[in-house]
């Protein structure tokens, strides 16, 4: 259902598949995120229907989309990254609120093409795309792949690459 809140059904689809994992395919061409999706496991997808094709404004003031992977070190296994891919997002959130797009925690293996990311003007300008290296659960990215990801000039930070003090 697009006329609704695009985030809260994300949310709902990743408790569903959150055991296997799994692709979440947007189906709209515009959706509104006003649910914020955290913690997003590293074996679910989400998928539009093309860059130019599915647009998702984001309002909420935080991060709208985030993967986290936590380390399991006693058996150093990893999940196969998630996929992202086929969409533009679009930050509508005020620049004050440290709105982030998309935050990635801990990504391995991921890939990320064929997305757009922008802020809607000069007074909504996020930070687009975060990797982040979490010292709480010694989460680290690597073997990561973009290609095609284009971030607009109301993006306050691109991409971000922040490493929390204390990690490895």
């Amino acid at each position: 259902d697009c006329s609704s809140d695009i985030g809260a059904q994300i949310a709902s689809f990743v408790t569903a598949l959150t055991a296997g994992g799994g692709h979440i395919k947007i189906p709209c061409t515009t959706a509104t995120q006003t649910t914020a999706v955290s913690g997003i496991p590293p074996n679910i997808s989400i998928e539009g229907y093309g860059q130019c094709a599915t647009q998702i404004t984001c309002s909420v003031a935080g991060t709208c989309l985030t993967w986290h992977e936590p380390i399991d070190w006693a058996s150093t296994s990893l999940a196969v990254g998630a996929e992202i891919s086929g969409f533009t997002m679009i930050g509508n959130a005020p620049t004050a609120s440290g709105q982030i797009l998309i935050a990635l925690e801990g990504a391995n293996g991921f890939t990320v093409h064929d997305v757009a990311l922008d802020g809607s003007d000069s007074s909504h300008e996020p930070t687009c795309l975060l990797w982040h290296n979490t010292m709480t659960d010694q989460t680290f990215s690597e073997h990561d792949t973009t290609y095609n990801v284009t971030f607009g000039q109301q993006c306050a930070i691109g991409a971000h690459y922040l490493q929390d003090t204390g990690d490895p």
